[in-house]
């Protein structure tokens, strides 16, 4: 993601320089061409005068030309813009709320809910316990009724 990000960035500063290099090469060749021609000319101050003013104009037109250029691509540019931050603002947005889900699923219990969980672990093993309980006096009681047998035969054949 960040090295899509770092190439539109570049794309939109060679844009935006692109477009300041124009206006600038744009004036600065326009003076120089006027200059130029006014000086190496032949002619009258009339004449001289009239040139400048000619030439001056239309250096005004073409610096209203690529300044309308300009303010076209700046806003362009700043629509371009606006447009990415809300789709990355989104998308910020939607990572943040699943990393926060996922920090709640991860979180320690609250007192209560370990109280509550210990209390079910406690009811658990006493439940367990009393099972065994169960079980060994079943096992206890079948043990003494077999130790009882034997001494009620050996009485049977002590009588015969």
């Amino acid at each position: 993601m960040s090295e899509q990000n770092q190439s539109m960035k570049k794309e939109e500063n060679k844009e935006v320089v692109s477009g300041k290099s124009l206006l600038v090469g744009t004036l600065v060749g326009s003076v120089l061409g006027a200059t130029t021609a006014l000086l190496v000319a032949p002619k009258s101050g009339k004449e001289l005068r009239a040139d400048i003013q000619k030439q001056s104009s239309q250096a005004i037109e073409k610096t209203s030309q690529v300044k309308e250029t300009v303010v076209e691509k700046s806003q362009e540019l700043a629509s371009t813009a606006k447009q990415r931050t809300a789709r990355i603002q989104e998308y910020v947005s939607v990572q943040s709320n699943q990393v926060i889900d996922k920090v709640k699923g991860l979180r320690k219990p609250t007192l209560e809910e370990a109280e509550a969980q210990l209390d079910d672990q406690e009811v658990q093993e006493t439940e367990e316990v009393v099972e065994e309980a169960q079980q060994d006096e079943s096992l206890l009681e079948s043990a003494a009724s077999l130790e009882e047998e034997p001494l009620v035969e050996e009485e049977k054949k002590e009588e015969n």
